[in-house]
This record gives structure tokens, C-alpha cells and sequence, in this order.
């Protein structure tokens, strides 16, 4: 399901690529994704991870290191649910590497499942020009400015346990939907440039299955 929108692609400015997706289930606090693809290798290369994980046991969990091929990410935005299960986007300049082990390290005790969505952005301001999130809604909407020539990040989960599901995005061009554990969470995400400024842009995330936990993080980046 890809739903192009008219603005996008510019000639000049910023530039996203999705790269990446993939998921593990199993029970603990370190996930390695071994030699995850990260896109053209650059100086001003900005690496953005999405991830949702799914407790094991009673207790909040978060992210608490994250790294890209070596290289050690920063929190960008998290989902700000009231689940003690968590989903976060991680982000910061990772020049060297085509390929690399992306490692998602949790905090608060055992995991049983790691998603993760990986995007590359060039061009761009090393700083991050907006982030939002929403962990409620059916669907997930939620508004966003970019600026011209600036790029889009999102990322949607919904972790309702009753079995297959897929996303439908409005406003952004879906590049993923896949599952992290079989009938019971999937996730999925979009990336976009703009050539013309959006302030905001109202970007939806619709599961086919109704929601029962998960979220929708935005993260838009100007242009250098």
C-alpha cells in the first residue's frame, strides 16, 4: 500500500531514503540487527532508527543505548504512552558504512520482541527541526511542520493481538508493513521530501485492525 502525494520529491534541499526494516522475537535486553542496510555513506549523513519494544514482565521499559554501526545514536522523540512497553526514534550523523549492526540496548528488564525502521537524510540540518507523537486514536493522526526542501520521518505500530494487519497512510508515502511478532504487533513507516512548506502537514497511520496499543512518531528535518 503506497499512496503518493503530490508535493514531494524537490529538486534541492534535504533528501530521506528508507533503507530498512526488519524484527526479533525473543526474550532479552540486547537486539542486534547484523549488517542492517544503511544507505549511501556520507559526511553529513543522518541515520534515523524506529523502534518499538514489547515487555516481557511487569515493569516500564525504554530504550536506553542505541548505535549504528558503532556509532552511538540519541534520543529524537519518544512515544509518550501510558504502556510501560515502549517506542522511540533514535537519530545522529553516521558517515561511514553502507551496511552496519544496528544494536538496540533496553533498560527495566527482559524484552520479548524489538522492531526496528531505519532511514538515511542527507542534505539536511544536523538538528532536528520538529518531533511529534501520539500513542492514542484510531486512526493515528497527527500534524507536523517541514519546512521547504525538508524531509519527513514516521513511524506507526499497533500491537493489537487478533491477528494480521497492515497500515494505510495519508499524506505520507508508506516504504514499509511488516510484522514483530506473528497476530499480535506490527508495524510500519513512511518517509517523504517536500518541496514547499507544510505547517503543518497532518499525516495518518491507519491500522486494519483496531487499535489497541502502539503510536505514531513524526520527525522532520530542514534543509542544510
Amino acid at each position: 500500500m503506497t499512496f503518493p502525494f503530490p508535493i514531494m520529491a524537490p529538486a534541492t534541499g534535504a533528501a530521506i531514503t528508507y533503507t530498512d526494516s526488519t524484527a526479533i522475537t525473543a526474550t532479552g535486553t540486547v537486539f542486534t540487527f547484523t549488517a542492517r542496510a544503511l544507505g549511501t555513506a556520507a559526511a553529513d549523513r543522518i541515520i534515523l532508527v524506529g523502534t518499538y519494544g514489547e515487555r516481557s514482565s511487569a515493569g516500564a521499559r525504554s530504550v536506553s543505548t542505541l548505535t549504528a554501526n558503532g556509532t552511538s545514536l540519541a534520543l529524537v522523540k519518544d512515544w509518550g504512552g501510558a504502556s510501560a512497553n515502549t517506542m522511540e526514534v533514535w537519530g545522529a550523523v553516521v558517515a561511514a558504512g553502507a551496511t552496519g549492526d544496528v544494536v538496540v540496548t533496553f533498560t527495566g528488564g527482559d524484552m520479548v520482541s524489538c522492531g526496528i525502521m531505519i532511514a538515511a537524510i542527507s542534505g539536511a540540518n544536523t538538528t532536528v527541526y520538529a518531533a511529534e507523537a501520539i500513542a492514542t486514536g484510531d486512526p493515528l493522526t497527527k500534524g507536523i511542520n517541514v519546512t521547504a526542501g525538508g524531509v519527513l520521518f514516521a513511524y506507526a505500530v499497533n500491537a493489537n493481538g487478533g491477528g494480521a494487519d497492515a497500515f494505510t497512510w495519508t499524506n505520507a508515502t508508506e516504504r514499509f508493513d511488516a510484522v514483530i511478532q506473528t497476530n499480535l504487533i506490527y508495524h510500519s513507516g513512511a518517509t517523504d521530501n517536500y518541496a514547499s512548506a507544510q505547517t503543518p502537514i497532518t499525516v495518518t497511520a491507519n491500522p486494519d485492525l483496531a487499535m489497541v496499543e502502539g503510536g505514531l512518531i513524526l520527525v522532520s528535518y530542514q534543509a542544510a
